[in-house]
């Protein structure tokens, strides 16, 4: 089953060239930001930057500085968005408001995320401390993009590379299932369930399902969904267990689509 699982991760996971070009974009993007009459701070952070990307949904992430928390009172974050919005259009005219960050879409993918932030905190541990715009733009929410990149370092470093294959696998469940978990959150509760020496991958995969009902409360419709991939998995290890690889690969399809494969070359 380990070649099954190789040739899956060879069809969702980033090449180096595509790390490379995802990246070089991130950084064309930040130094227009940080040029010009609105200059602005930035950081460049996200899944590629800590090896959790996977093809087809995961861009690079910046954290675009434009003030003070302290002076949060004078700027609204639906505001701060539109702002960055239009100064990023005068050079990328795909730039639009998604969520709570501004995409700068690529038609070959692997776009550039700006995410409007306010400097809370320069020298906290773990990195500097950012409020950004929530989900509706009705407040401003804590970031911290180091503190979660040490995260995944810290854990990755006890449990290796079969981690940050748990993480990619999950993601893509989550986006083929219209994005029932957070990317952040993934790799949140993959680091605090699976941290230490891990069981086989399709074990840890199992592990991830049964430990994310446990570690958070999700709104019915999500955790049914949970419970789904946990079955999905926990189905598929059995038959496996019990010899029968045809039907575990089956429950594999199920869970992650054709992209894993039927037979192993």
């Amino acid at each position: 089953m380990s070649l099954h699982f190789d040739q899956f991760f060879q069809q969702i996971d980033l090449s180096e060239e595509e790390s490379s070009i995802a990246i070089a974009r991130a950084k064309n993007v930040a130094a227009n930001l940080t040029h010009g009459k609105h200059r602005r701070d930035t950081v460049i952070t996200g899944s590629i930057i800590r090896s959790t990307a996977v093809r087809h949904f995961s861009d690079v992430d910046i954290v675009a500085s434009i003030g003070r928390y302290s002076n949060s009172e004078s700027i609204d974050p639906h505001d701060a968005l539109r702002r960055i919005e239009r100064d990023l259009r005068k050079i990328y005219p795909s730039a639009t408001i998604s969520g709570n960050v501004v995409t700068v879409g690529f038609e070959e993918g692997l776009n550039v995320d700006v995410l409007p932030a306010l400097s809370a905190e320069i020298n906290a541990p773990g990195g500097p401390v950012f409020k950004i715009p929530s989900a509706d733009h009705s407040h401003w929410e804590e970031y911290s993009p180091g503190r979660q990149d040490e995260r995944v370092r810290v854990a990755a470093r006890s449990s290796g590379e079969k981690l940050l294959r748990v993480i990619r696998l999950a993601k893509w469940w989550s986006r083929k299932n219209g994005g029932v978990i957070p990317s952040h959150e993934i790799e949140t509760m993959a680091c605090e369930a699976l941290s230490g020496i891990l069981p086989s991958f399709p074990r840890a995969v199992e592990k991830f399902f049964e430990s994310a009902l446990r570690l958070r409360e999700f709104p019915p419709e999500i955790r049914s969904a949970i419970l789904g991939a946990h079955s999905l998995a926990r189905s598929a290890n059995s038959a496996l267990q019990q010899g029968n690889e045809l039907r575990s690969i089956a429950y594999w399809r199920c869970l992650l689509g054709d992209k894993f494969p039927t037979v192993a070359r």
